[in-house]
């Protein structure tokens, strides 16, 4: 035999031997021909039984399965097209304001639409990262099980036109209850894994007034390293409420998608145009992730809320509200001191940051302001102080703020909103506390008109606990009025109190976030954080390098009556808008 003819046999016997593999591999893969079940949000799954593997894909117009190509990497395109997206939210803003200020009408109208597209595509892209979060969360659920009804599109099912809608079987073809989730139903992580996050409040019974603004702010934080969180949903009252992501980020806050590290938060919102009883449990997804990627399985953490909204017990015009906090201690078997601590502890982010406290990432007296995405916009709410001037003024009521006798403002005043925008009211009538016996360096003024209800207004001490020295070594919130030429936050522990409170040294809040009270800091409020909100307790009087800063203890029962009466004094009847 030639070498010709040994070439042809070898490459003969070659071939078939190959087509034997080949009908072999043809065979195996039939063996494991995939089940394609449909997901929410127009996402489909192929389920492979005996390799227990799962692909994420979509189904064409013909109703053939497609796989998705690297959904991680999809993944990583969409959260970066939704920090582009609200990059150019600020900027527009910013723009929004100058030309509002200006009175520029046609450019104002011009902002406002592009802001109003804007806020629209932003909604599609979080929206898109949700469905996706979910689809693929659904598909890793049939990793090494068996779903026991998968369905495959048909022709009775008529599969839509739209490759991103999710076919429509017909009742036929409907999977049982224990295949596929229905569009009511949320995949359940498995029970028994431990969590990767925590929230400030875990079980939230909440007290509104009717008829007033009704946000509370909830600080998630990763138990450790990075987290990627891929939903948030709530069930119960319709009264109750979740902000989406942009609406977050449009009230200064970080919203919890994506990655997050340090922390991030979400919004309850409670309408308050009638009285009663409502309920609901928030269900927030996060899995932990490694260097950037995916890693581990997704984690369901439950948040309960219980909100009551209740009748105004109060003339909000002109009775400032009082809290107390040592019944809540007493009832809890803690000091003062602990139980404002542990409350601060509860919405401590992971780490600190000197960006922490500019108060604004932009600033216009008189138009729209962008509030920085910080620690301290994110846990606390300062809508209720005027930024506008060094003077300050704390809103104690609707009607009444309070400043520094030595350092008086008069005319217009101005409050922004945490969405950013302004709100100009003026000085109407004044009355020093010197003026009835207490010479303590505070001013009371009516502004006119009144504060709107989406302003916060920040209670005091209740004056009759007589809580002083028990304060000593609580967590202290304090504003500053120049830093870097914007407005700005710090913290220290309460020094010393007596009918002055004064800041103390601190090894509880790093350097980055402590502050001397400087020149123009005066009249600028301290507070403490209890039960989710702010609660004055000083305004600035004394300070200078090296100086935390001291002025009146607004805990103080004999300051309190003079306030109440220097209120009653004021000419006019002012009302709440």
């Amino acid at each position: 035999m030639g070498s010709l003819e040994r070439f042809r046999l070898v490459l003969s016997l070659s071939l078939l031997f190959a087509g034997v593999g080949l009908l072999r591999d043809l065979n195996a893969e039939s063996d494991v021909a995939p089940d394609v079940v449909a997901l929410e949000g127009g996402y489909a799954c192929s389920y492979q039984s005996e390799t227990e593997h799962s692909t994420l894909g979509v189904f064409d117009q013909e109703g053939e399965f497609i796989r998705v190509q690297k959904p991680g990497k999809k993944q990583r395109a969409l959260r970066k097209k939704i920090r582009i997206l609200n990059r150019k939210q600020r900027k527009l803003r910013v723009l929004l304001s100058s030309a509002a200020g200006l009175n520029n009408i046609r450019k104002t109208t011009r902002f406002e639409r592009k802001l109003e597209r804007l806020l629209a595509k932003l909604e599609r892209k979080e929206s898109a990262l949700l469905d996706l979060n979910r689809a693929i969360e659904e598909c890793q659920e049939y990793e090494g099980q068996d779903p026991e009804a998968p369905h495959l599109p048909s022709e009775e099912s008529s599969p839509t036109p739209n490759p991103t809608a999710s076919p429509s079987p017909t009742p036929e073809a409907s999977p049982t209850p224990t295949s596929s989730p229905t569009p009511d139903e949320t995949p359940t992580p498995t029970p028994d894994l431990p969590p990767v996050i925590e929230a400030s409040q875990e079980n939230l019974i909440l007290t509104f007034t009717q008829n007033e603004g009704a946000d509370r702010r909830i600080i998630i934080r990763p138990l450790s390293g990075t987290v990627e969180f891929s939903s948030q949903s709530i069930v119960g009252d319709s009264e109750l409420s979740l902000l989406t992501p942009s609406e977050v980020v449009a009230q200064g806050g970080i919203p919890c998608i994506g990655e997050i590290e340090r922390f991030c938060e979400i919004i309850l919102r409670t309408k308050t145009d009638q009285t009663g009883t409502f309920a609901a449990v928030m269900q927030i997804q996060a899995r932990p992730t490694s260097h950037g990627e995916p890693g581990g399985e997704i984690r369901t953490t439950s948040l309960s809320a219980s909100v009551v909204v209740q009748s105004e017990t109060l003339d909000r015009a002109n009775e400032f509200r009082v809290v107390q906090v040592g019944a809540k201690a007493a009832q809890l078997g803690m000091s003062v001191k602990n139980l404002l601590l542990s409350e601060l502890d509860s919405v401590r982010p992971n780490s600190y940051l000197a960006d922490d406290r500019p108060t604004f990432q932009s600033y216009n007296p008189i138009g729209f302001s962008e509030w920085s995405q910080s620690w301290f916009n994110g846990a606390f709410d300062f809508s209720g102080i005027a930024w506008d001037a060094h003077e300050a003024g704390t809103a104690i009521t609707r009607c009444h703020i309070v400043i520094a006798d030595h350092f008086e403002r008069s005319g217009a005043v101005r409050f922004h909103r945490k969405d950013g925008t302004v709100f100009q009211t003026a000085t109407a009538e004044r009355r020093a506390l010197a003026d009835f016996g207490i010479n303590r360096d505070v001013v009371v003024m009516r502004i006119d008109p009144c504060l709107p209800s989406d302003f916060t207004v920040y209670p005091l001490l209740d004056g009759a606990e007589g809580l002083s020295s028990q304060l000593v070594g609580a967590p202290l919130i304090n504003t500053h009025y120049p830093f870097g030429n914007i407005r700005a936050i710090s913290a220290r522990v309460v020094g010393y109190v007596g009918t002055y409170l004064g800041g103390g040294p601190t090894t509880l809040f790093p350097p980055e976030v402590q502050s001397d009270a400087v020149a123009g800091d005066s009249g600028n409020p301290s507070f403490v954080y209890h039960d989710g909100q702010l609660i004055l307790v000083s305004t600035f009087t004394y300070g200078g390098p090296g100086n935390p800063g001291s002025g009146p203890y607004y805990g103080d029962l004999s300051l309190q009556e003079a306030l109440r009466a220097a209120i009653a004094e004021i000419p006019g009847s002012a009302s709440a808008s």
